[in-house]
């Protein structure tokens, strides 16, 4: 059988396109993945799926436009519970794959969605039985779920990218907001008559990237030797 199969990471779809041809199912990807949030994450996965593909003897369709319009036309986003948002997010990107397979004569479509521990299993499964009526394309069904440790462990020895969020700017934030990751409180502003962080600045700038007025009564930082001291203008180190 001919399968158009939506790739949503390259880890997730090791395991189902090894399975897949192993059955004697001749197996092309589909790239389109508008949730995908931000741009660069964007350009990450579709690299890593881009640089499995040079590994293995798959043809993949991308769709290669960032789509973060269609995604916020398409999705309830605006006081929708999780389980709405990821239903129309499913369907936007299951309906899209069906045209596709349907476009160009492939006998069924499927998913890599299928393969994750993170999402709603029945949901995928409902939504494309959903739309494979409305496309009239067949919509292959198969639990690859076990096969996640395995994509995983076989992905980081490949050295692809992981990434550790399902995609859209709401799962990274469900992800990290209770993490301390990136979140430091400060100390509040030095105290006056102190040195900036990176030495010293003139009187519109004290320390990049922000042009923040140093008080007139914030003395110049100076070298040992008593010169004044001016900050690069190079990013300092975090």
């Amino acid at each position: 059988m001919d399968i158009l199969l939506h790739i949503c990471c390259a880890a997730c779809a090791i395991g189902p396109c090894e399975q897949l041809t192993g059955q004697g199912h001749d197996v092309t990807g589909c790239f389109t993945n508008p949730n995908i949030h931000p741009f660069i994450e964007f350009r990450r996965r579709k690299k890593a799926l881009k640089v499995w593909q040079e590994r293995v003897p798959i043809a993949v369709v991308y769709e290669e436009e960032y789509g973060l319009k269609a995604y916020l036309d398409s999705v309830r986003w605006s006081g929708a519970d999780a389980a709405v948002r990821c239903g129309d997010c499913y369907r936007l990107r299951l309906e899209r794959t069906a045209r596709e397979a349907g476009r160009l004569g492939f006998a069924a479509f499927s998913t890599t969605l299928l393969a994750s521990e993170e999402q709603d299993h029945a949901l995928v499964k409902r939504v494309g039985e959903e739309v494979a009526g409305r496309a009239g394309v067949e919509f292959f069904y198969a639990d690859w779920r076990a096969m996640a440790p395995e994509n995983h462990r076989r992905a980081k020895e490949m050295g692809l990218y992981l990434q550790n969020y399902c995609g859209c700017v709401f799962s990274e934030w469900e992800r990290f907001r209770n993490t301390t990751r990136h979140a430091y409180r400060g100390s509040g502003p030095a105290p006056c008559g102190s040195a900036p962080p990176c030495g010293s600045a003139p009187r519109w700038r004290c320390c990049w990237p922000w042009p923040v007025r140093r008080p007139s009564c914030c003395p110049a930082a100076a070298m040992p030797d008593g010169r004044p001291q001016w900050p690069s203008r190079r990013r300092p180190t975090p």
